[in-house]
């Protein structure tokens, strides 16, 4: 069976008209570590990525995540189903609280590894990742491997300072074929404001 990615809700029209902007302007902050996990993922009130996704069906399917609420510690950022995932910005980093897991944890080293989602373990396998998207040029990202759930799903994504996820790719092998489910999702445009400092 192949995962569906759900087609975009009400915010369809309003994120058209962000992706038909062209790229956003890369926006790097001087101040801190670039590599501190809130500049990775940086999630405050409104923050909005876009991203064009190839399931490899042949059909460019549009997929977003939006930070809709930023209050102390707490963040929830809403996903294509329409549901909310609740995060807390801790010291250490970025936890998602339903899955009892990091998202990113410092430091962010090449080497480094920490508890997952699903059992997985994540990585930092780069810390000088560059690539190109519909959004622009990126370099000096940080590419976080997963693997080692029961699954065997294997979830990479590369973070930008100051920019976010840029690019996520999920790959699932299937029991009755010799290829396994590959998604890609690639940034195509953004509106983020940084962390605080």
């Amino acid at each position: 069976m192949r995962p569906s990615l759900p087609m975009l809700g009400p915010l369809a029209l309003s994120l058209s008209l962000l992706a038909a902007c062209g790229p956003a302007v890369q926006e790097v902050r001087d101040e801190g570590d670039r590599f501190a996990p809130d500049r990775l993922y940086p999630m405050a009130e409104g923050n909005v990525w876009t991203f064009d996704v190839d399931d490899g069906s042949g059909e460019n399917v549009f997929h977003y995540l939006r930070v809709a609420v930023a209050e102390g510690a707490r963040r929830e950022v809403t996903v294509p189903s329409g549901d909310v995932e609740v995060y807390e910005v801790r010291p250490q980093g970025i936890f998602a609280l339903a899955h009892d897991s990091w998202v990113l944890r410092a430091p962010i080293r090449e080497g480094e590894e920490w508890p997952a989602r699903s059992g997985r373990v994540a990585q930092v396998a780069s810390t000088s990742r560059s690539l190109t998207t519909e959004a622009g040029e990126f370099e000096g990202c940080v590419l976080v491997e997963e693997g080692g759930g029961e699954s065997g799903l294997e979830v990479s994504t590369t973070y930008c300072p100051d920019v976010g996820p840029v690019e996520i790719r999920t790959r699932l092998p299937l029991d009755l074929s010799p290829q396994p489910v590959v998604i890609t999702a690639q940034l195509r445009a953004f509106i983020v404001e940084p962390a605080a400092p």
